[in-house]
């Protein structure tokens, strides 16, 4: 199945998404996720800007 661009976008969106409501609900339960999620949203808007 061949996938186009604004799938691809979408999909990074939908991440970006569930990604950010992490770092808050996490920051005292889960520091490693913390971190995870962090460099996973750094990741992603550095992906997003090179578009």
């Amino acid at each position: 199945m061949k996938v186009d661009e604004h799938a691809w976008t979408r999909a990074r969106g939908w991440t970006l998404s569930l990604t950010m409501i992490s770092p808050s609900y996490y920051r005292a339960r889960n520091p490693a996720l913390v971190r995870t999620a962090v460099s996973l949203i750094n990741d992603l808007l550095a992906d997003f800007a090179a578009d």
